[in-house]
């Protein structure tokens, strides 16, 4: 399996049309240079960006500031209301609006009177920040019933069984018990590709090799029990694996 690379969803709005060409083309050309894969899409509206922005979040959002239909720091507070995390950057000539800007939070500011020393600026920023959140991605951290907290390489871990009121963790080099919940390990280790197949246990999806009808084979000959209906889920869950 390749390194996982980063992939960034991006959002230009701008009412001039010259200046929505210039940022996506210099966007395009600096993410290119990062070996960021994206995929960009334009608006020449905010409202227009904002019905988009609801549905399906963007994240980066490069705005113009002075638009007529919505000012630019309104619009970022609206995308940005509720849970969303997307990176605000403000590209515009009105440099005397940076410290309205603050309320917004923006990740940066763009001066369109320096616009190509800016954008290589913010999007090695945006680059060393995104490397960073994943790499921290890679560590797991479980936190015991006691409040211990323990750090394991994600792909150390194989799988976790449930050994009465504590946990097993099975690792490429040993193990580790553990007295945690498994209800609350399922939660926690989610996000870091970690399923619950069965009561008592939960898998790293990188170490499966095979999805069977019952069980689950692990790149160690390892036979884990699955629950009943869970070989859909599985099988989608290795896929996406396989091709990253």
């Amino acid at each position: 399996m390749s390194e996982q690379k980063l992939f960034e969803k991006i959002a230009v709005c701008d009412d001039e049309e010259k200046s929505l060409e210039a940022i996506k083309r210099y966007a395009e050309y600096y993410f290119a240079q990062y070996g960021v894969e994206f995929s960009l899409h334009t608006y020449s509206s905010a409202e227009e960006l904002l019905r988009e922005a609801v549905q399906s979040p963007y994240d980066i959002c490069f705005l113009d500031i002075d638009m007529p239909d919505r000012n630019g720091i309104d619009l970022a507070e609206q995308i940005n209301r509720g849970d969303n995390q997307t990176l605000i950057v403000f590209v515009s000539f009105r440099e005397d609006y940076v410290f309205q800007s603050f309320r917004a939070h923006p990740f940066s500011f763009v001066r369109k009177s320096h616009f190509q020393e800016d954008m290589d600026r913010t999007i090695r920023d945006v680059v060393k920040l995104r490397t960073r959140q994943r790499d921290q991605n890679e560590l797991c951290r479980i936190v015991d019933e006691a409040g211990y907290e323990h750090v394991f390489l994600r792909d150390s871990i194989c799988y976790l069984k449930a050994e009465e009121k504590y946990v097993d963790v099975v690792l490429t080099d040993g193990k580790k018990l553990l007295r945690c919940s498994m209800k609350n390990l399922e939660r926690e280790l989610a996000p870091y590709g970690m399923i619950r197949c069965h009561k008592s246990y939960i898998v790293n999806i990188r170490k499966v090799y095979a999805v069977k009808y019952d069980h689950l084979m692990m790149l160690d000959k390892t036979q884990i029990p699955i629950r009943r209906g869970m070989v859909g889920e599985l099988k989608k869950q290795l896929c996406s694996v396989l091709v990253q």
